[in-house]
């Protein structure tokens, strides 16, 4: 579950912007739990998020830049020279040459997790994942860029238990204009943390929905794939009362 995100100098956005679903403070009700879900015993988080306000005001590139951000996570560059989604605030002397900044918090199985990253068009200027295991901050990697000599550093920690050598294959697979997880995600080095942030932003967070995606075919090929979700869609349907009992796909064999 997310619990936040936020982005700085992204497109039209220039400060700092967060869309966040940690429920207000109030009285318990009744309608709690159509509204809000446990992610562990001490947090719940809203289920829906709503952006509203004035054409051109900015909503889309809220998501846009949540989007970008996955994309950096699970695509990245294979060449050097290659450059990034870079798309700072352009109306501003000083932000036009400053870092797009992105961070999202963020629960996997009850534990919470924070990722932060900040990039221009030729590198990854800093990036940072932490985790907050039985409450207590751990920060599993600090990757930071030397402009001097025009290389990341990436310091890990000891809760990563990666050896002399797993580090230095991280760190030479790390190009400057990728993130750390996307390189992880190509070498043949395992730490479960970092899977389970993969997998993350892989499975639980979808791609961006634009006008010319085609969300029939999408749901199709879903319910054809796992058969385990169309239980989840019929629910769906029955409470939005639109009369419809089961989903059954019937595959063409002309």
């Amino acid at each position: 579950m997310i619990q936040e995100f936020s982005v700085s100098n992204f497109r039209s956005i220039k400060t700092k912007q967060t869309i966040s679903f940690l429920p207000n403070n109030r009285i318990e009700n009744p309608s709690d739990v159509f509204l809000l879900v446990p992610v562990n015993d001490n947090v719940r988080l809203l289920k829906l998020g709503v952006l509203y306000g004035y054409n051109a005001s900015g909503k889309s590139n809220i998501i846009k830049a949540f989007s970008t951000l996955r994309h950096l996570v699970l695509r990245g560059n294979d060449k050097k020279a290659a450059v990034n989604s870079y798309e700072p605030f352009l109306l501003d002397d000083e932000s036009r040459n400053s870092p797009c900044v992105f961070e999202v918090i963020f629960y996997i199985d009850g534990i919470k997790y924070s990722y932060y990253l900040e990039i221009t068009r030729e590198a990854v200027r800093k990036e940072i994942l932490c985790g907050y295991p039985n409450g207590h901050k751990t920060t599993y990697y600090n990757r930071s860029y030397i402009t001097e000599s025009g290389i990341s550093k990436i310091s890990f920690s000891r809760e990563c238990g990666f050896s002399s050598n797993d580090r230095m294959i991280l760190s030479g697979n790390t190009l400057n204009n990728n993130t750390v997880l996307y390189a992880y995600s190509r070498t043949n080095i395992s730490f479960t943390i970092f899977d389970s942030v993969i997998r993350f932003f892989s499975g639980y967070v979808m791609p961006e929905v634009t006008p010319d995606v085609n969300l029939s075919a999408w749901g199709t090929r879903k319910i054809s794939s796992d058969r385990s979700d169309v239980s989840f869609y019929e629910s769906v349907l029955k409470k939005a009362d639109f009369q419809i009992s089961n989903v059954n796909i019937k595959e063409d064999t002309v």
